[in-house]
């Protein structure tokens, strides 16, 4: 397969040039294109989750969760 040319991995399309993230939560591709603005979300998102404390951030991820969960028809009763 000759270099620099786009592929599909996993039904996603990746470009030359695109930056490829991933963590103990998953993997994401960013365009190049968009790599920029990614990064300001990203270090936004940062900046907020370091001034709580953990304990402020499980009660919000929990809050988080139960909502969707309740949209979705879920119930703990």
């Amino acid at each position: 397969h000759p270099l620099n040319q786009p592929i599909v991995c996993g039904g996603v399309s990746v470009n030359a040039g695109d930056h490829i993230l991933a963590d103990e939560e998953g993997i994401a591709v960013v365009p190049a294109a968009d790599a920029d603005s990614a990064y300001q979300t990203a270090l936004a998102r940062a900046q907020k989750d370091s001034s709580m404390t953990l304990a402020q951030w499980e009660a919000q991820h929990f809050a988080t969760v139960e909502k969707k969960l309740a949209a979705l028809g879920f119930s703990d009763n």
